[in-house]
């Protein structure tokens, strides 16, 4: 007979991913085993498999919740927001806000989404992609130049999301530059070159 699921299941699953990112992030995935996880959680292998049927299914469910939880905080951040500049403002905020405290989870998605499934990767790089095209709406926004454009659009995008994605590899939440000042800064910048009126520079022709 299978066992019952408590009131409390979806909130131990949650429990669980919690206390596995960083054993993940720190053991790298290949080397955690699932007995260092259970002791991570405080329970025994058995009462782990209860939860998730693997290793795999854990990362898989870990990735999936992050980036999930990432995109719906994103939404609801801006939903309040008519302003362009305001709602890139808050977006970056939210971004670097959830990565202080999911910095774990951050580097378990950026080094380890390639040890999943064919499939579950594809599920999770959709979600990437939504988070993607959320940013590239908001920049095309404030776009008064003209940089903007089928072609480019996921170019800055990705350009943002790359000075923000890996800030675990050198940013210190604790240290003299707070997340709030941080995402300030960062939007600083892309907004003094995004919103000006100049026009791009072309680089310059291969010879």
């Amino acid at each position: 007979m299978a066992r019952t699921r408590s009131a409390q299941y979806d909130d131990h699953r949650r429990g669980i991913l919690a206390n596995a990112a960083p054993v993940f992030s720190s053991l790298g995935y290949d080397r955690a085993s699932i007995g260092d996880l259970a002791t991570a959680c405080g329970i025994s292998r058995g009462a782990l498999y209860h939860y998730f049927a693997s290793k795999d299914a854990i990362l898989f469910a870990m990735l999936d919740n992050h980036v999930r939880d990432l995109a719906a905080a994103l939404e609801a951040a801006v939903a309040p927001l008519a302003a362009p500049e305001a709602r890139l403002r808050q977006a970056i905020a939210t971004s670097l806000a959830l990565y202080a405290h999911s910095r774990d989870e951050q580097i378990v998605l950026l080094n380890h989404l390639g040890v999943l499934a064919a499939e579950e990767q594809a599920r999770i790089r959709g979600l990437e992609a939504g988070i993607v095209t959320f940013y590239a709406r908001l920049l095309e926004a404030l776009d008064h130049g003209g940089r903007i454009d089928g072609r480019t659009r996921k170019v800055y995008a990705m350009m943002l999301l790359g000075m923000i994605n890996y800030t675990y590899t050198w940013y210190d939440p604790h240290g003299p530059v707070g997340p709030a000042e941080l995402a300030g800064r960062v939007a600083d910048l892309i907004l003094a070159g995004i919103s000006s009126d100049a026009a791009v520079t072309p680089a310059p022709e291969r010879c």
